[in-house]
């Protein structure tokens, strides 16, 4: 008996150092206090400490492992994320560790088919569900692996051929391999859901030597994608050079009211007049994200406000100010919290709240992009008769909803065309992907992300944005509040980086290239797709082969026992 206690005191330390060195290598691998810009090389190891803990567990009791170790790990990861709403932090942790309450006994099922499939089912696995938390409602994007790579230039042009979900299988499919074929369930018959490589049969090699085909294909795949990937950032023919400023106020979004506004407006103007002192005929001017909270559109035409109109008017008599050496309007790109009217369907005048990107030569408005993909519960939230509760505690905290833009609307300069993701969307890179296909030459992300009051929730919102011009092959330049103001060249390069958290301005010599065809542009998310599809069908083959194998021992013992 006393044997006994202590294999299970020893098996529960050994669970819980695999349980904390994955969340360690997890929160190290992505930029961190720590570590400003991460540190890349951990997240090739990941899977390994949370493979073996998968494997090491009783199947009914990974669920709770896989949820636990989930929130746990999202909690450590995003730390920041409750400055911006009391529910945020709690909600985005819960929803990634539903998703691995579900990882956890997939890995576990996996392990019981043998060494030489086990390691296909867990890549397949791991690329879905970090996809499959990427989309819908509850998308959220941040914490995939491929991410962690955005310093490491060869391995960062392979987004070009399938995303960052690509770039993310490449760098787990060592780990995932090796700790598959060193640990498996020797007897997978005992109620496993069994493959054999015969399923695959031309994929066969001669007995002893099957270890080696992944390998050699991993090593083909990578040696072909890196120098593949290349190739598309060579084609890119230079067109011009934009020269642009970027305004970065560090301003606090919490504070409102009219004299705060004021303040924000006078900071504005003076950060402008101090760039443009320096390099007078910019291209463009652009100010981050709702920079100027007061409804431009709805003062100016209603003026039912003041005080609030005296401030619209004063801005645009501002950008009326300004000119290049040549006596022509410089174009300025304005975030701004747009608000439209409409008539309900009782006679009565309402407003639609947009999160906006306004693009004025002078003040005349020339074109607007509004935000599409709004944060989930912070920003939007579509289930208010289906769960009145969580909106009306959501109300109950002061947040604002936004309504939805329905357009890729593409600002014109000249003869090019700018798009404007707005904050969370450089996120996603099916939103870059449809900007790009509409037409855009360069992407301008407005951002705000001094809510968080974290340079490192900066720094992790930086790093997705290097993917966006990789995937696309096109360059982006970043205006925000507080950081990370950047200038980043289709290769994922950042040529220039503002200082974090000051009131500055940077200005940037965009240059601006005819963009070139990827595999990304051309068929999007494939790969993760494809790695989905393939799951599901492998998956329900195995449940398949199962049921038959049982009903043919249930008929071979019905036989016997009539005979």
């Amino acid at each position: 008996m006393g044997r006994q206690n202590r294999l299970s005191i020893s098996g529960l330390g050994y669970r819980l150092a695999l349980f904390f060195v994955a969340i360690l290598f997890f929160f190290l691998s992505f930029p961190n206090p720590l570590a400003a810009n991460g540190l890349p090389v951990f997240a090739w190891f990941l899977l390994i400490p949370l493979v073996l803990l998968a494997d090491s567990l009783p199947l009914p009791i990974t669920p709770f492992a896989g949820f636990i170790w989930g929130y746990t790990a999202w909690s450590a990861y995003a730390y920041w994320l409750s400055d911006f709403h009391p529910m945020a932090g709690v909600v985005g942790s819960f929803v990634k560790a539903m998703i691995l309450a579900l990882v956890f006994p997939a890995f576990k099922l996996a392990g019981k088919t043998g060494k030489h499939f086990s390691w296909i089912l867990r890549l397949l696995i791991w690329v879905s569900w970090e996809y499959a938390g990427s989309i819908g409602f509850l998308g959220f994007p941040y914490g995939a692996i491929g991410y962690s790579q955005w310093k490491l230039p060869p391995l960062l042009q392979t987004a070009s051929i399938g995303g960052v979900w690509f770039t993310g299988a490449l760098v787990v499919f060592p780990a995932i391999y090796l700790v598959s074929m060193l640990t498996h369930e020797k007897n997978s018959s005992r109620g496993a859901l069994a493959f054999s490589w015969g399923d695959l049969g031309f994929l066969r090699l001669p007995k002893g030597r099957l270890y080696l085909l992944p390998l050699a294909l991993y090593l083909l795949i990578l040696g072909l994608s890196i120098p593949l990937s290349y190739r598309s950032l060579h084609r890119l023919k230079e067109n011009k050079q934009v020269d642009v400023i970027l305004i970065q106020p560090d301003s606090d979004p919490w504070k409102n009211g009219y004299h705060e506004y004021r303040r924000e407006l006078e900071n504005l103007v003076a950060l402008t007049d101090a760039a443009l002192a320096e390099h007078p005929d910019p291209d463009l001017v652009i100010w981050p994200e709702t920079a100027f909270v007061p409804r431009i559109y709805w003062h100016r035409t209603f003026r039912e406000d003041r005080d609030y109109w005296g401030l619209v008017r004063e801005l645009l008599e501002y950008l009326n100010t300004l000119k290049n050496p040549k006596g022509e309007l410089i174009p300025v790109i304005v975030g701004n919290h747009d608000a439209r009217p409409y008539i309900g369907l009782d006679g009565v005048r309402n407003q639609k709240d947009y999160n906006a990107a306004i693009l004025f030569k002078g003040d005349r408005e020339q074109a607007i992009y509004r935000k599409r993909h709004l944060v989930p519960f912070t920003e939007h939230f579509p289930y208010k008769k289906q769960f009145p509760f969580v909106y009306d505690a959501l109300m109950a905290a002061d947040t604002h909803f936004w309504d939805k833009g329905d357009e890729w609307t593409l600002l014109p300069l000249g003869d090019l065309s700018v798009a404007t993701p707005i904050c969370y969307e450089d996120s996603f890179g099916y939103i870059s992907r449809a900007f790009a296909n509409e037409g855009a030459d360069f992407y301008a992300v407005l951002s705000n992300d001094a809510w968080a009051q974290s340079r490192v929730s900066q720094i992790q919102h930086a790093s997705m944005t290097v993917f966006r011009s990789v995937e696309t092959r096109r360059p982006l330049v970043r205006s925000t509040a507080s950081g990370e103001t950047i200038a980043v060249s289709p290769a994922g390069k950042i040529e220039a980086w503002a200082p974090s958290m000051e009131k500055c301005w940077l200005y940037v010599p965009l240059t601006v290239y005819n963009g070139a065809m990827t595999p990304y542009l051309r068929w999007g998310d494939w790969f993760p797709r494809f790695c989905l599809v393939a799951l599901c069908l492998l998956t329900l083959t195995a449940i398949l082969r199962y049921t038959l194998s049982r009903n043919t021992g249930r008929c071979v013992k019905e036989q016997e026992g009539l005979s």
